[in-house]
């Protein structure tokens, strides 16, 4: 056999090997036979048997012998190992560092958030970040019972920046513009090695979680409008999330002329809740009946009107999709969204609320980019 015919075989078998990993991936919970195995593939019994054996050895696979029958020898079974490695999304802002950990169905193995720290710079974010990630990997090993840490196989840090295909930050909001020009890729890179390490605006993220998991999965041509202290628009073309050259498409709410970030801050100054800004200060005394914060609500809400009207009117979406802390406001906000919506003369869209836990929205979205930047090839 020539070098040529060798090569050939050995990448039909690395061929044939993901086949069998994908099916078994597809159906993380099953536990296959060789039988059905081959059924699903359309590979012989013996290459069948060979590859679930290779796969095995090499951690991707768990075999196990069946449960007896009345007759004969119980056919072995096998079935992906969910913990071959994990996946691991980090969700951080100025105040705020979230840390989910799942296996590799996306199973979630934990997640915590917490609040209050002061990120003002990268090194501060990363300061912070690293040692509560190691804890909380060191936990998981622990509650699986395991001598030894899991291998992270891809990482995700969502964040309130614009990142380049490299994670450099070509911009960050204001509150987190000491960020802007640096990247948390290289300090990751130092702690978990040549892995996908994604980094991703924190509101692309959530739209993509509500695109797989929530109220978006069934949309062709979707607007998701997150609503909060900085609000934005992302839009779904062709059942994907669309990002423009500067991964800004539709996000009106970074526009000057519609000034969302101004009608915000005037609510929370006319309500006394702007030193320092809380939105949720703001919305329990609107929900406790307090007529000054009812009536900023109100006025946040049209302003926010105009700008979501002027994209549904240029995109005309079959789904708008409200999520974020604002959307939640006994319809206080939402109804001079929806009035405004309506008067565009036709009802052609769909207007949903979110299905997606708003403060795991860009963790999960984080998860679903990272499983799918994982080399799958064996």
């Amino acid at each position: 056999m020539t070098d040529l015919d060798g090569s050939a075989v050995a990448s039909l078998r690395r061929l044939n090997g993901s086949k069998v990993l994908s099916v078994l991936r597809a159906e993380a919970y099953r536990k296959f036979t060789v039988r059905e195995m081959a059924v699903a593939t359309g590979l012989s019994r013996p290459t069948v048997g060979r590859l679930l054996d290779d796969l095995v050895e090499a951690g991707w696979a768990l075999g196990a012998e069946g449960r007896p029958g009345a007759t004969g020898r119980p056919a072995r079974r096998y079935s992906f190992n969910r913990l071959r490695g994990l996946v691991v999304s980090i969700d951080v802002g100025y105040a705020i560092t979230g840390v989910m950990i799942t296996d590799l169905v996306g199973t979630e193995l934990s997640w915590e958030m917490v609040y209050g720290q002061r990120l003002s710079t990268v090194d501060e974010c990363l300061a912070f970040v690293l040692p509560f990630l190691d804890a909380k990997l060191a936990a998981v090993a622990e509650h699986l019972g395991l001598e030894t840490e899991v291998p992270v196989l891809a990482l995700s840090v969502s964040a309130p920046v614009i990142p380049d295909e490299n994670g450099l930050h070509v911009d960050a909001l204001n509150a987190v513009q000491g960020w802007r020009g640096r990247s948390f890729v290289p300090a990751l890179r130092g702690r978990f090695g040549d892995i996908p390490i994604l980094v991703n605006n924190d509101i692309l993220l959530a739209a993509e979680a509500e695109r797989r998991l929530g109220a978006l999965a069934t949309s062709d041509q979707g607007m998701f409008c997150f609503l909060s202290w900085y609000s934005s628009i992302v839009l779904l073309h062709d059942g994907e999330v669309h990002r423009g050259s500067f991964h800004l498409a539709g996000d009106v709410g970074s526009l000057p002329e519609y000034r969302w970030p101004d009608v915000m801050a005037h609510a929370l100054e006319a309500t006394g809740h702007h030193d320092p800004p809380a939105v949720s200060r703001l919305l329990a005394a609107a929900a406790a009946g307090d007529e000054t914060a009812r009536g900023a609500v109100r006025t946040v809400g049209e302003g926010l009107a105009r700008g979501i009207t002027d994209v549904a009117a240029l995109w005309d979406p079959d789904t708008i999709v409200f999520a974020g802390q604002l959307s939640d406001s006994n319809d206080l906000l939402l109804e001079p969204i929806e009035v405004a919506l309506r008067g565009l003369g036709h009802d052609d869209f769909e207007l949903r609320s979110s299905e997606v836990p708003a403060d795991r929205g860009s963790s999960l979205g984080g998860v679903i980019k990272a499983l799918d930047a994982i080399d799958w090839t064996v």
